[in-house]
């Protein structure tokens, strides 16, 4: 996606976890319309991925998987059900990654108007309190209320960080409810061979999930 200026950009052969999901999802609205052609992909993909679905510089693009999913709850696309499913409040979630680690973000270096413009986003992020949590402790005891198709966010433990990594809930053949995922690890889509609740439990990064559900 680092293309500068900022533009859409759509692959269905080189991915991460979010453009995974959010292709799967493009896909799946367009199909419950009828439609199947290109074009209409690149817009719905734009229309999930930009806020207020303009292209307008690098800022203009979605970061953060929160605010990916209340402007997604707003169209109503989706609804986050983690509230109702043994959950956590998150009221000390903060969101301040991007403006206190800039020197990552080639379009941030020198460019304090999109910097100024990150923060503002990250500021109104921060006026909300209703994040919330699975705990690690409570997805094996939860996560057969979960659906095939559920996008499930891993919650980050790295501070101004909200999602780490995001995935399609996938339950296997053997019974165990697992997901796919656009795994840095293996280099491509995989169905993981561990359980979410295996997962989330194995990794320091991660200390609980977060699940959103599509309206169907």
């Amino acid at each position: 996606l680092e293309k500068v200026p900022e533009q859409l950009t759509v692959s269905l052969t080189q991915t991460d976890c979010i453009l995974f999901v959010e292709s799967c999802l493009a896909m799946a609205l367009n199909a419950k319309k009828g439609i199947y052609n290109p074009d209409s992909l690149c817009a719905t993909i734009q229309k999930l991925r930009y806020r207020g679905g303009k292209v307008d510089g690098y800022a203009s693009r979605i970061h953060y998987t929160s605010e990916w999913i209340r402007q997604g709850e707003g169209r109503g696309i989706f609804r986050e059900i983690t509230d109702v499913l043994s959950a956590e409040n998150l009221s000390g979630q903060r969101f301040s990654f991007m403006s206190t680690h800039t020197g990552s973000y080639k379009q941030l270096k020198e460019n304090p108007a999109e910097i100024a413009r990150i923060v503002e986003m990250e500021k109104n992020l921060n006026k909300f309190t209703d994040y919330f949590v699975i705990p690690k402790a409570d997805v094996r005891k939860m996560e057969h209320l979960l659906k095939d198709g559920d996008i499930l966010g891993f919650n980050s433990t790295v501070e101004g960080l909200d999602i780490a990594h995001v995935a399609l809930v996938y339950h296997k053949e053997n019974g165990e409810v697992g997901f796919i995922h656009a795994s840095q690890a293996d280099g491509k889509v995989v169905i993981d061979e561990k359980s979410i609740h295996d997962y989330v439990n194995a990794r320091k990064s991660n200390d609980g999930i977060r699940i959103v559900r599509v309206n169907r």
